[in-house]
């Protein structure tokens, strides 16, 4: 998701240039395009928000296993830890804010893809603590099981 993302914003940039640019547009297209295909998490903002805290959170009987084998497609091992973002200031009153992680049920967790980065910005912006919950993935989850955790 985040090459197609990139890639075609570097594809409206290159579309949009002047004869004048192309030589610097194409050279940050290819330098772009092969550190994406090298690394794909090389452009995500993993830079916390000043001041807020983050912590996990084991819920009971929400614990899974993403397995490879199992054709589990994301962080491998161990999982269901869910992360709060604490804005600074925060008690029992403030505002919360569930976010569930993208990735189509089939990737993602709170601490990947740049996860954690939103979710702190959110909960500065806000003034709101934030969960990012871990739930159970496809194939290893299914609806309910992603409903209960």
């Amino acid at each position: 998701m985040l090459r197609l993302l990139l890639g075609n914003l570097l594809f409206l940039a290159a579309a949009e240039r002047g004869p004048e640019s192309d030589a610097f547009v194409s050279g940050s297209v290819e330098f772009c395009h092969s550190n994406l295909l090298r690394n794909d998490s090389c452009c995500l903002d993993n830079k916390l928000a000043h001041g807020v805290t983050q912590q996990t959170l084991k819920r009971p009987g929400t614990s899974w296993r993403c397995d490879k084998k199992a054709g589990c497609l994301s962080k491998e091992g161990p999982r269901g830890e869910d992360l709060l973002s604490v804005p600074p200031g925060a008690d029992c009153q403030s505002c919360r804010i569930l976010f569930l992680h993208g990735g189509a049920w089939y990737y993602g967790s709170p601490t990947t893809d740049g996860y954690n980065s939103l979710g702190s910005k959110l909960a500065k912006l806000t003034g709101c603590i934030v969960m990012l919950a871990d739930y159970p993935l496809l194939p290893v989850g299914g609806y309910f099981p992603i409903l209960e955790a």
